[in-house]
C-alpha cells in the first residue's frame, strides 16, 4: 500500500493530503491509529479534517454577510412641515419668506376657528 506523504504548501495541498489520507483509510482494512502512524499525523488531526471535509458547505443564505451595501438618498424635498393641533399640517418651502409664512400660519388659524379644531 503507499503512503501519503503530508504537504507543508497551501491549504488547497492540505486538504488535497486529507482527502486522500482519508480515502487510504476507507479502502484499507487499516485503523484510524495505524494510517495516522504511517503518515505522521496525529488521530485527533485526522478526525477533525474527517469531520472538516464532510461538512458540506453553507449555503448562499448562510454564507451571505450580515451587511450588505446600501445607498443612502437625501429624501428631504426641502420642505419644512408645521404640525398644528388637530392633525392640521402645513408644508412650505425652505427658503419660504417670512410673508409667505405669515399668510399661511393666519389662513390656517382662520379655517381652524371657523371648524373649531385648532
Amino acid at each position: 500500500m503507499s503512503s501519503v506523504s503530508r504537504p507543508k504548501q497551501t491549504r488547497s495541498d492540505r486538504a488535497s493530503f486529507w482527502r486522500q489520507l482519508i480515502a487510504q483509510r476507507e479502502s484499507s482494512s487499516l485503523t484510524v491509529r495505524e494510517v495516522c502512524q504511517q503518515a505522521g499525523v496525529s488521530p485527533v488531526s485526522y478526525y477533525h479534517w474527517q469531520r472538516k471535509l464532510r461538512t458540506p458547505p453553507p449555503s448562499a443564505a448562510e454564507a451571505a454577510p450580515a451587511l450588505v451595501p446600501v445607498r443612502v438618498v437625501d429624501d428631504r424635498r426641502g420642505e419644512l412641515t408645521l404640525e398644528l393641533p388637530q392633525g392640521v399640517r402645513l408644508r412650505f418651502a425652505q427658503d419660504c419668506d417670512e410673508a409667505t409664512l405669515q399668510r399661511l400660519l393666519r389662513a390656517a388659524l382662520a379655517a381652524c376657528r371657523e371648524s373649531a379644531s385648532c
